[in-house]
């Protein structure tokens, strides 16, 4: 994993630590209640880059979401307490954390892309499953495979969030930019690798078909807090035109309600330099002037999973810088 050009190494090398002596040394959970139905779990101090997890709850179980690097008993009796835990689960590898102590803990199954399951290492006797394409985890809860990032790269659309509105949680999928109103993709985000026109487009179309108002990324902030849906097709056509060599900035015009009414691009058209673009929401109705109106969610959709071999046991050393 360290060797890999998308991870980098610090000039002095790595440091190395246990969970133990991350508890010695003062690092605790820090559980927050983010949304209703959503509830996150980090690390005071962070660890490693600072993710934090993201527990879904729901009346059908919860899944854990990019869980990070540390897990101690607060952390594990808040979990307790909102109902425990059905499956864990990640956007990429990198977000594997400490996967396999969370599914011990409460016997839940580990859910892996099968494009990236060779990164995996989980100890004998735990649950693994493996999926492509989209998987529904529980009712209204989608993991839906991007790509871009790694092959298997994932979000986890979950319906009920932002009041009905629907939520992604992206990880390091889709990239919320710091000013909150833009997202980005990324090959490798700190050695500044971008990804390419095709992945960009397949990561814009995975999460065309799916309803959403917000998205968190893998930290505390920045989060996209309205307009989601508008901002990563508006964003994924622009990364594609500065790809192409298009350096004009993009028209935008914003009613009071904060979402974009006319927008410029459609990743499912291919034209010459110079060319402009337009996409429109699916099932927007066109009429006098530009509009956009919200379609219901579809429904899920849903890919056979299958078994995944067990691999070996993964060290109980943890990196506390990247890698």
């Amino acid at each position: 994993m360290c060797a890999d050009e998308r991870q980098w190494l610090p000039p002095g090398g790595q440091q190395w630590t246990t969970l133990a002596g991350l508890a010695a040394a003062g690092h605790r959970s820090d559980v927050r209640a983010v949304e209703p139905g959503l509830t996150g779990i980090g690390a005071d101090p962070p660890v490693a880059i600072g993710q934090r997890s993201l527990l879904v709850r729901t009346p059908a179980g919860n899944v854990l979401w990019d869980p990070s690097g540390f897990i101690d008993d607060a952390g594990v009796a808040a979990v307790r307490e909102a109902g425990g835990l059905s499956f864990v689960t990640a956007s990429h590898p990198h977000f594997y954390g400490a996967i396999g102590e969370w599914a011990r803990e409460f016997g839940a199954e580990i859910l892996v892309p099968a494009d990236d399951a060779g990164w995996l290492r989980a100890e004998a006797g735990l649950r693994v499953r493996t999926w492509s394409g989209a998987l529904e985890v529980l009712p209204s809860v989608t993991l839906v495979q991007c790509g871009g990032h790694f092959p298997g790269s994932a979000v986890l659309h979950w319906a009920g969030g932002a009041d009905g509105r629907g939520v992604l949680l992206s990880g390091d999928t889709i990239f919320v930019t710091p000013g909150e109103d833009r997202v980005s993709f990324v090959w490798s985000a700190p050695n500044r690798l971008p990804l390419s026109e095709a992945a960009v487009a397949g990561v814009a179309g995975a999460v065309r078909p799916y309803a959403f108002d917000r998205i968190y990324g893998g930290w505390w902030t920045p989060v996209l807090r309205d307009g989601a849906w508008e901002t990563v097709q508006r964003s994924a056509a622009r990364y594609i035109e500065l790809l192409r060599g298009h350096g004009l900035a993009l028209p935008v015009s914003r009613p009071a309600s904060g979402h974009s009414r006319l927008l410029r691009s459609d990743l499912s058209r291919s034209r010459g330099a110079g060319s402009s673009y337009r996409w429109r929401r699916p099932g927007a109705v066109r009429t006098g002037r530009p509009s956009c109106r919200v379609p219901a969610p579809p429904p899920p959709a849903r890919t056979q999973a299958r078994a995944a071999p067990v691999h070996p046991a993964r060290p109980a050393d943890l990196a506390t810088t990247p890698g």
